[in-house]
């Protein structure tokens, strides 16, 4: 009696299925429980006056995050940029981000942060300070033009989904050879063969 195990089309479906379904809450940081990054604490403070200009801006959050991919813009009362740039430390990942900064005049600022998480998703936030004194008349509202991280997702999600399909064919594979199921080569054919008999017998 062979124990070779027989071919049932609705057992490889449902085992591909259930493959695809792991393979994509292993790699989906949407379906995960991991959380995105979150700002804890900032120097100066939000809605502090400090009484000089500060020579360095730090922000520190609840997890390490990519410091060349992290970066920092402080806007002015007229909603005019002063400063823009990354973390002044090497691209290791840090949960505390230090920025020197040029000498700021008195008056108030806009500080837009943006980061990306260890899930791959980018975060951003802003927070007011004043140096001196506060702007009497408040300060223009920054709108959101940063769209810097968009390839970046881009990109990423490509690499997410080519490694989730790579896997899936390495599994595939393996479980096909495991339990004697056809090859994807096999049933490439197969299906070939069954639409050139359609096509033939439709045409004739």
């Amino acid at each position: 009696m062979s124990d070779k195990t027989s071919f049932h089309p609705k057992n490889l479906f449902s085992s591909i299925l259930v493959l695809m379904l792991g393979l994509l809450y292993v790699f989906s940081p949407s379906l995960t429980a991991e959380a995105h990054s979150s700002l804890l604490e900032m120097t100066p403070a939000e809605k502090v006056v400090v009484e000089k200009s500060p020579p360095v801006l730090k922000l520190r959050f609840n997890e390490p995050v990519e410091q060349d991919l992290a970066s920092v813009t402080i806007y002015d009362w007229n909603a005019k940029p002063v400063f823009s740039g990354k973390p002044d430390s090497g691209k290791e990942r840090s949960a505390l981000l230090k920025f020197s900064l040029p000498k700021l005049k008195q008056g108030s600022y806009t500080v837009k942060w943006h980061v990306i998480s260890l899930d791959g998703h980018p975060v951003g936030g802003s927070y007011t300070f004043a140096v001196g004194e506060a702007t009497k008349n408040g300060i223009k509202s920054v709108g959101n033009t940063d769209d810097s991280v968009t390839p970046l997702i881009v990109s990423r999600s490509i690499v997410q989904g080519l490694l989730l399909i790579s896997a899936g064919l390495y599994i595939f594979s393996w479980l096909a050879a495991r339990k004697q199921y056809p090859s994807l080569g096999k049933l490439f054919k197969k299906k070939k063969h069954h639409l050139s008999n359609f096509i033939y017998r439709n045409n004739h």
